[in-house]
């Protein structure tokens, strides 16, 4: 893996000519992303703006190797991630979490929400204390507008709004650095969008 010191003056985010490009048929090539650059500092928002279909949510997805890129590179806090194993990766995902556009799709309907927020306390052996994390749980629950009785429900049982709380609990269990938001708060009613 290729990694440098990580300097905090330098962006914690940065995509150099990122691509990725997919199978759209027979000998067609659909380019959904091609050539992408930017950076983004600690602390800092950055929006990606443009009609449906123009690869918003590809590039999200690629930076965070839900999608394997295809060319370029992206940098975070100094390491060229597109360097980095799977098993490297692991440690990356911690940091960086995605707040999903379509919460009943990137919600396990076989998981209760409390499973489904726990799930990546586990996987990274935070809060190894059960109630700990039950609490963290309960925590979670309460920041994004929902109670710890929700902690018991599957996720068919909630509305679309409350569906994308419980994803974004999800996405803040960790505590991550950097968060991508596909249109995080779309699916939330309008008298919470703020």
């Amino acid at each position: 893996m290729l990694q440098t010191q990580y300097n905090p003056t330098e962006p914690l985010l940065r995509v150099e000519n990122l691509k990725k490009y997919f199978s759209a048929g027979k000998h067609q090539i659909l380019k959904a992303v091609d050539d992408v650059s930017f950076s983004i500092n600690r602390g800092e928002t950055l929006g990606l703006v443009g009609e449906s279909g123009c690869g918003k949510t590809t590039v999200g997805r690629t930076i965070l190797r839900l999608y394997e890129p295809d060319g370029g590179h992206v940098f975070y806090e100094g390491t060229d991630l597109s360097q980095t194993s799977r098993a490297e990766w692991k440690a990356y995902t911690r940091k960086m979490q995605m707040v999903f556009q379509d919460p009943y799709a990137s919600l396990n309907p076989f998981f209760t929400v409390g499973e489904i927020i726990e799930e990546g306390l586990l996987i990274h052996k935070l809060f190894p204390n059960r109630s700990e994390r039950h609490q963290r749980v309960y925590e979670l629950l309460e920041q994004v507008g929902l109670s710890k009785e929700h902690a018991n429900r599957f996720p068919h049982e909630f509305s679309g709004g409350q569906r994308q709380r419980v994803g974004i609990a999800r996405a803040l269990a960790l505590n991550p650095s950097f968060l991508v938001c596909d249109e995080a708060i779309s699916a939330l009613d309008v008298s919470i969008q703020a």
